[in-house]
């Protein structure tokens, strides 16, 4: 996405600027009695609004103006950024949004099937992309950092997808009738969220009626790194009353770590790739104490 040209947002604007940041793909203009956010234009909003509205969902932020047809500008509202409160907030607003537009789909064996073999071509696709990539590591005749740590850390990648491959066959051999679908924002984050008493969505770009769990695979993606996610997941789970499976399909969604693609700097190199590994670390555990959890909760009931 192209970067938002400020200068050409100001000349267009009777407003002057304090402080000028960014934030993502937004812009954040503070001025001495209110703050503006900028971001590109993206889909027809009156649809979307019109359509939550419908459900009395209103959590979103209408934008005041178009400029030059080509950025919207809202009015932006400062919050506890990243704070227990906002995330449970944000999780309140998200299931009130699922469950209100939440309808059944009746399961076909090619609609399985395509869920199927989608995620099973995702998982394939990228052992054979990190199995080439260990190739090139191999012969390498450069030791560079950046390499020997993905070297070091290469057997992780596999884990973790064969984790997911292992998930996503435990939800294939369930027996289906239906799945819930639901409006999902699918761009769910703690920057994508205003919490001040009032709770909005900023982005609404991506949004399309699928797999309720779609959003909080988002979420998890998104937060993971950033928060302690648990007490979030927890809660959500709870509000929708999370079905086996609809959670063994988010945990083989969750277990599809972002691709790793070397660039020139070693030391950004070095940063996306620790990152992804802790992203790994942290899901395995995630996803082998709740599969713990889970053992231990059916023994306890087969003793009962």
């Amino acid at each position: 996405m192209s970067t938002i040209n400020i200068n050409e947002c100001l000349k267009e604007l009777s407003i002057r600027p304090k402080i000028i940041r960014r934030i993502n793909n937004y812009v954040i203009i503070e001025t001495i009695d209110k703050n503006y956010l900028i971001k590109r234009k993206g889909i027809d909003k009156e649809k979307v609004f019109s359509y939550l509205d419908s459900f009395d969902c209103s959590f979103y932020l209408p934008y005041l103006e178009l400029i030059n047809d080509k950025y919207e500008l809202y009015i932006f509202y400062d919050d506890r950024e990243n704070d227990y409160s906002k995330g449970i907030e944000l999780i309140n607003a998200l299931s009130k949004i699922h469950l209100k537009t939440m309808s059944e789909v009746l399961y076909t064996s090619e609609i399985t099937k395509e869920i199927y073999d989608k995620q099973l071509s995702k998982i394939e696709s990228l052992k054979k992309y990190y199995f080439d990539l260990q190739d090139f590591l191999d012969e390498s005749t450069i030791l560079r950092p950046d390499y020997i740590f993905l070297l070091k850390n290469i057997s992780k990648f596999y884990r973790i997808l064969d984790l997911s491959r292992k998930k996503l066959d435990d939800w294939y051999k369930r027996e289906h009738t239906s799945y819930r679908e639901s409006f999902q924002i699918q761009n769910v984050s703690f920057s994508n969220f205003i919490y001040n008493g009032d709770c909005y969505f900023i982005d609404f770009d991506q949004s399309s009626q699928s797999f309720i769990i779609d959003d909080i695979v988002s979420f998890y993606h998104n937060e993971l790194l950033n928060c302690d996610i648990e007490p979030f997941l927890k809660k959500y789970f709870d509000l929708i009353s999370i079905d086996s499976s609809e959670l063994d399909l988010f945990y083989s969604y969750i277990a599809i770590p972002d691709k790793i693609e070397l660039g020139n700097n070693c030391y950004e190199n070095c940063v996306y790739s620790s990152n992804a590994v802790r992203y790994i670390d942290k899901t395995i555990a995630y996803i082998l104490e709740k599969d713990k959890e889970n053992e231990e909760t059916n023994q306890q009931e087969f003793k009962e």
